[in-house]
């Protein structure tokens, strides 16, 4: 089942696969600046550290 986030007045899909939430980058690509806005975002620390939590 898909459900929006609201952020910033945009709609971003949240998907749940097998109990694990995932956003859609394509929407926030979209929506908030394109691939470099994407690229500057998975770079930083606490993104880094929240995708590798999701590993464990």
């Amino acid at each position: 089942m898909s459900k929006k986030l609201i952020v910033q007045g945009k709609e971003i899909a949240l998907s749940r696969i097998n109990d694990n939430d995932y956003i859609s980058l394509s929407d926030m690509a979209k929506d908030f600046g394109g691939a470099d806005q994407i690229k500057n975002w998975i770079r930083t620390r606490n993104t880094i550290e929240y995708l590798a939590r999701g590993r464990q």
